[in-house]
């Protein structure tokens, strides 16, 4: 592997062990309950701003993705 594909390696690492640090805890804590995953992420104003961040950043990129696969023609 060439050193940029190591860099987006260690990315793809760090993109996923960091949230992991965070969501484990708790889980082991609360189970698996997605109503009470869905109110602590808008548990106060800083915990709503980084939820609605990642799911207006997630949908941007997913209609990115799409658009970008229809303009390249492989849809």
């Amino acid at each position: 592997m060439n050193s940029r594909a190591w860099l987006w390696a260690a990315c793809g690492v760090v993109g996923v062990v960091m949230p992991y640090t965070a969501v484990v805890p708790w889980l082991a804590q609360h189970g698996v309950a997605p109503d009470a995953f869905v109110t602590a992420m808008f548990a106060d104003r800083v915990a709503a701003f980084f939820s609605i961040d990642v799911l207006v950043s997630a949908g941007v990129v997913a209609a990115w993705v799409v658009v970008d696969r229809t303009h390249l023609g492989r849809a």
